[in-house]
């Protein structure tokens, strides 16, 4: 059929006549039926046996994760991270272990509150549990601003988040040789490559491509030597 002859129809999508408990209660059959693991829309679609399609409970419930977190399933993980709603649910398992928490402590209570984080969250965001412990009671005793309690932890030592399969991509890009003195390993076997941001991850540059390039250790040394 031509895509000119083809008839767009609505009828497809009707009210449902499900209540929202019941629409819950399947949410939990198919939790039971993917072996109490967490689940995407596509994923929901596909079902056979699904009695509503996601976007209608999506437009009941406002998105996804909503209405998994109130069927007490925890939502895939989300791109964006709330910082806000990241530390209540941090001072609720700190309230709970009488402690800041351990990892397995933070993850045991994320996974009961079916929380869409996971203790990786935070570590990536603030860079270690006990970085953001501090910064709470900093905050408490009024010594930090919100704004500085919020905001994502930014260091040079957090060059190592690059990801292994990023730092290949940029070597190979880079033909796995210094962009600023050409020294490469194939020549000399005392040389160490690095993977460096160009405009410093401290200062807001981002962990992308663009923004990579290969450098020997002695050309990056004298880049931070610079950049600080």
């Amino acid at each position: 059929m031509k895509s000119e002859d083809y008839i767009f129809k609505i009828d497809n999508i009707k009210a449902t006549k499900l209540s929202r408990s019941e629409i819950l209660t399947k949410l939990k059959e198919f939790y039971k039926v993917k072996n109490y693991q967490t689940f995407s829309v596509i994923e929901w679609d596909k079902w056979k046996d699904k009695p509503i399609g996601a976007s209608q409970i999506i437009r009941l419930f406002g998105s996804w994760a909503d209405v998994l977190q109130k069927a007490g399933i925890r939502a895939p993980k989300r791109g964006r991270k709330n910082p806000v709603q990241m530390i209540d649910l941090f001072k609720g398992a700190w309230k709970e272990c009488d402690g800041v928490p351990t990892i397995e402590q933070l993850e045991n209570y994320l996974e009961k509150v079916s929380a869409p984080y996971t203790w990786k969250s935070y570590v990536l965001y603030w860079g270690s549990i006990g970085r953001l412990a501090k910064r709470i009671v900093e905050h408490q005793e009024g010594k930090i601003t919100d704004n500085e309690l919020y905001s994502p932890f930014k260091s040079s030592d957090t060059r190592d988040i690059i990801p292994k399969s990023l730092r290949y991509a940029v070597l190979k890009r880079d033909n796995e040789q210094c962009v600023k003195c050409g020294a490469s390993p194939k020549k000399d076997v005392d040389v160490v490559l690095e993977v460096d941001h160009i405009i410093p991850w401290s200062k807001g540059g981002l962990t992308e491509t663009s923004n990579l390039q290969t450098l020997c250790h002695r050309c990056n040394q004298g880049k931070k030597d610079k950049d600080n």
